[in-house]
């Protein structure tokens, strides 16, 4: 093995290592976003308050017990006094129970599937912030970089201004461009701390120092077909599922309005104690009486069928809901499907040779500046191409970081 070869070899050693760092960096961040986002912890609530719901549907209704008491003027004609205790309980014909139970979860569904979509938005938003902090770090030192070499000429201008290399107004301007990169110095710096002051709203106030390489990326590779892309938004998109059980929960909903329209009987059983009648007319001796009874209202109320007409326009409407879920997830997958690809065509215009070149060329100006082979102004443009082109570069790179997240989420992943 020539030492050549062992060189490149060690370099893709450290690459790799490099680049797993940083796609672990970003997805563990990612992972304090889904657990620490104060917005998604409030949304899991919605979870355990359906399942709570579900529980609450569950439960029988309560029987009814009453207590009386009669006094037929016992204490002056002497005719006894009565002791009744009954119970009661009600029954719905339309099982209105078990269509409550089917309405409880079905919303329960509804609500899951519908915090799974705000996860899976909040992480878009969250990639998008995190991919502007990444572009808004690149800024950064590119402006660093600039000010420091503007400003280390700066300073050796004035010390060949004071031998007499340079005229005044040389030096004059090299120190003018110094301040003027320093003021985007700090700019920058000012943009990138706000970008990562915006990270900590996703996180629960958890920053970072700084984001990861954006050129790295652990994610399952995405289809190249749009229409096996589109095969599986329509099994994993959640808004999509979301709008399926709207549909689901209607139909529970037209259940229960019929289940409330059915008559409910209630049975009813009593038990009387009467004491001696003690009347010289009319006397009667201690008794014990039993009854049971059952009683149905008569559905008058039934002759009104709005509630089960407004649960039919429901299914109706949430199958026109459904209908455009299917339509905009369609138009979703296309969309960010070519806008993926634009983005990274784009990005491939910018290789690695062409980035080396731009350095090179901008070195080789500081370098016949410094040795007074090149004018001030010739740098000047030189250093204005290599920031414009590395901006650009960086943000073709967030870009298409975001069109490919916005893919992912277009297909539901």
């Amino acid at each position: 093995m020539t030492n050549s070869y062992k060189f490149y070899l060690l370099v893709a050693v450290m690459v790799a290592g490099m680049s797993a760092r940083a796609e672990s960096e970003f997805d563990r961040w990612l992972h304090l976003v889904a657990e620490h986002n104060s917005g998604y912890i409030a949304e899991k609530y919605n979870i355990d308050m359906a399942i709570a719901n579900k529980q609450a549907a569950k439960v029988f209704n309560d029987p009814e017990i009453s207590f009386d008491y009669g006094n037929n003027q016992d204490w002056n004609l002497r005719m006894g006094q009565t002791y009744e205790v009954g119970l009661s309980y009600t029954i719905s014909t339309g099982n209105e129970r078990g269509a409550r139970i089917k309405v409880a979860e079905s919303e329960l569904a509804m609500t899951e599937a519908a915090v799974a979509d705000y996860l899976c938005q909040l992480k878009y938003e969250a990639t998008e912030a995190y991919a502007t902090a990444w572009i808004a770090w690149k800024r950064f030192l590119v402006a660093e970089q600039s000010y420091r070499t503007m400003q280390r000429i700066a300073d050796a201008d004035s010390i060949r201004l004071s031998i007499g290399d340079i005229e005044a107004a040389e030096a004059l301007r090299s120190h003018i461009e110094a301040q003027t990169l320093r003021g985007e110095w700090m700019l920058a710096k000012a943009e990138y701390t706000n970008a990562l002051s915006r990270l900590r709203t996703f996180t629960g106030g958890i920053g970072i120092e700084q984001p990861a390489n954006l050129l790295n990326t652990d994610e399952a590779p995405l289809p190249t077909s749009e229409e096996v892309l589109l095969e599986e938004a329509l099994h994993n998109r959640s808004d999509l599922r979301t709008a399926w059980l709207q549909q689901r929960l209607s139909e529970a909903n037209l259940r229960l309005a019929k289940a409330s329209m059915a008559p409910s009987l209630t049975l009813n059983a009593g038990y009387v104690h009467s004491r001696e009648v003690r009347n010289e007319l009319a006397p009667a001796p201690l008794f014990n009486g039993f009854s049971v009874g059952v009683s149905m209202p008569i559905p008058f109320s039934a002759a009104n069928k709005a509630g089960r007409k407004a649960a039919e326009h429901e299914i109706a409407q949430s199958e026109a809901y459904y209908q455009a879920a299917e339509e905009q997830l369609r138009a979703d997958v296309e969309q960010a499907y070519n806008n993926c690809i634009a983005r990274k065509a784009i990005l491939e215009t910018y290789s690695a040779r062409l980035l080396s070149e731009l350095d090179r060329v901008l070195q080789g100006h500081i370098q016949g500046y410094e040795a007074g082979e090149s004018e001030l102004l010739e740098l000047l443009e030189a250093q204005d191409t290599y920031n414009e082109q590395m901006k650009v570069y960086y943000e073709y790179v967030g870009e298409a970081f975001i069109a490919e997240a916005a893919l992912r989420r277009a297909v539901g992943r």
